[in-house]
């Protein structure tokens, strides 16, 4: 029957084929490209870079491009060399023939790629995302208990005890129920100078990045760490700008190597001991949580009943500058644009330091109800 109906010339059932097969090959690009943006350091921008000029859309495209790339530049291959050949059979099979057949990476949706761009691929590629490729499949595979335990508990205490620094599990991690199973591939650790310590009378104060710089030579001594990766606060939001050393938060991503040897990411935050609560319920929550415990705070917060500020005003958002603000530092009356970085000149009010300790006092001051970690997964 299939054969006798035709359109266009062409039998329908051969046109359905075609259909089907392109919607098939564009919904694995697009599936290949989500799975390049969990790489460190690529965008969806240079996932879809990778794919237009290398035609990479899997991560086991981009690891074989880089095994090829690093080849020829160890065998003496450079761009100007001529023997360059487009469509080498023997390139092409390098790139596909180590896949298997339900591979994303077959033949039929892979061109082949020539010698120089696969030298360029690989000379051009960031040191972090190419380690983070070669360990890919440690790095995604969800972190077990006892990796957990064994990164907390030998690697980093002995570290933070000895510094007097207390610690706190944040992250994905921190909001796995009790006894439930977890898919999160990474740990995020929350530091600052235990209780004990910032109690001391005197004390000298407390330098976030001092610390940093104490915690990652002893675990570099450990042999602990495979790469220090780039990112984090100093990156992604141009540290802490104009902020006093003692009041600036720091972050460490790294790669770092578990008890057999396989690579684990563990991204360790520092900040203020005064800071602690705020910072411990920012990096607790999910990313949508976050965003509306902000929200309603910009929005819809007034203060505690019978606040005012010094003119006998409500302090509430003016829809101009003057709003309030919660942070991963400090809930604050602040005079604020979009953008703008809150120093403490631009605080109009807030509470004196230490009246908020916990992350329940905050909920309680904002008048909202208390929510366990594992409910903060919005």
């Amino acid at each position: 029957l299939n054969r006798n109906i035709m359109s266009n010339g062409r039998p329908i059932c051969v046109k359905l084929h075609d259909f089907y097969h392109n919607q098939a090959e564009e919904f694995r690009t697009a599936r290949g490209i989500k799975e390049l943006v969990k790489v460190h350091g690529v965008g969806r921008s240079l996932a879809t870079k990778w794919f237009r000029e290398y035609n990479i859309c899997t991560v086991e495209q981009a690891q074989l491009l880089i095994a090829r790339g690093r080849r020829l530049v160890q065998s003496g291959y450079t761009n100007n060399t001529n023997n360059d050949t487009k469509s080498s059979t023997s390139s092409s099979s390098s790139f596909s023939s180590s896949t298997s057949s339900s591979s994303l990476t077959s033949n039929s949706n892979s061109k082949a790629v020539s010698n120089s761009k696969a030298v360029t691929f690989y000379t051009k590629l960031k040191e972090d995302t190419r380690i983070i490729l070669e360990h890919f499949e440690d790095v995604q595979a969800p972190m077990q208990r006892i990796e957990k335990e064994y990164f907390l508990d030998e690697v980093l205490a002995p570290i933070f005890n000895h510094l007097q620094l207390k610690f706190q599990l944040v992250g994905g991690m921190r909001r796995v129920k009790e006894k439930a199973t977890s898919t999160h591939h990474d740990i995020d650790v929350l530091v600052t100078l235990s209780d004990d310590a910032a109690n001391v009378t005197g004390r000298p104060l407390f330098k976030p990045q001092d610390y940093l710089d104490l915690i990652l030579p002893a675990l570099k001594q450990g042999e602990h760490i495979i790469k220090e990766l780039r990112g984090g606060i100093s990156v992604l939001m141009g540290g802490s700008g104009n902020k006093l050393e003692q009041k600036k938060h720091v972050t460490s991503l790294l790669l770092c190597k578990n008890k057999d040897g396989k690579a684990r990411r563990v991204d360790i935050f520092i900040c203020p001991p005064e800071h602690w609560c705020f910072a411990l319920l920012g990096w607790s929550g999910s990313t949508e949580m976050e965003k509306s415990w902000k929200h309603y705070t910009k929005h819809f917060y007034q203060g505690r009943p019978g606040q005012v500020d010094e003119y006998d005003r409500v302090m509430k958002y003016d829809q101009n500058r003057c709003r309030w603000y919660l942070s991963n530092s400090r809930l604050a009356f602040v005079h604020k644009m979009n953008n703008e970085q809150v120093l403490d000149k631009d605080v109009k009010w807030e509470r004196e330091e230490g009246a908020l300790k916990t992350e329940r006092d905050i909920f309680r001051d904002l008048g909202l109800p208390w929510l366990e970690t594992w409910q903060r997964c919005a």
